[in-house]
């Protein structure tokens, strides 16, 4: 009698952790589906949506973190933000695993081209922080001025592209970055979020302030 009765515990048990688990699919598993990546106000807590099922990202409590970008390469999925851990400093979650960039500041772009992960952002330097690109965790500074940022990182062939912005005193200017080379976008105080290529074609997305009116540009 009392092997039947324990029988009858384990199979409402199964049936109840079958339920539960059915139609739930791992967040970190590539594939497809729609990803967003972004964080909840109220805790300030990374997070990542797969076709509006979300996950959050921060492992350790009473820490801020925030996603700005994802990226997904067969059944991996990269994300990239920031971290509050006594300093803000710049994250990579790899199928929710985080790797830091002890001299990272934020980061706000991740790009995946075979094994190589380019991640574009802002490092710690002196008093400020450099327009930076992390090629596989490995460090290269774009910008010579403090107070720049990388935003967005595109993969081309060979090519390398990054937006983002310099400020010149107190005004800032969009700037690209190809393989490390800079070209000024905007002699307008402006900045550069977004840069996509296809084929010879390469597009940039921002914003530029012109007689005192800022407006979308590309």
């Amino acid at each position: 009698m009392k092997t039947k009765s324990l029988f009858a515990i384990l199979l409402l048990f199964a049936v109840i952790l079958f339920t539960g688990c059915k139609g739930e699919e791992p967040l970190f598993t590539g594939g497809k589906g729609v990803y967003v990546v972004g964080y909840e106000h109220e805790s300030v807590v990374a997070k990542l949506w797969k076709d509006g099922v979300q996950q959050k990202l921060l492992l350790k409590e009473r820490n801020w973190s925030v996603a700005n970008s994802v990226f997904v390469s067969g059944n991996d999925v990269y994300i990239v933000g920031w971290e509050t851990e006594m300093t803000i400093s710049a994250a990579l979650w790899k199928n929710g695993i985080k790797q830091n960039f002890p001299d990272g500041h934020e980061a706000n772009s991740v790009y995946v081209s075979g094994k190589d992960v380019y991640v574009a952002g802002s490092g710690n330097e002196g008093d400020g922080v450099v327009a930076v690109l992390w090629k596989n965790g490995v460090r290269q500074k774009l910008s010579n001025l403090l107070w720049s940022e990388a935003n967005s990182v595109f993969v081309s062939g060979n090519d390398v592209y990054v937006a983002g912005r310099e400020y010149e005193g107190d005004v800032a200017l969009a700037v690209l970055w190809k393989n490390g080379v800079k070209q000024k976008l905007s002699d307008e105080y402006s900045v550069a979020n977004s840069v996509f290529v296809s084929g010879n074609d390469v597009y940039v997305a921002g914003g530029e302030r012109t007689q005192n009116k800022y407006s979308a540009t590309l």
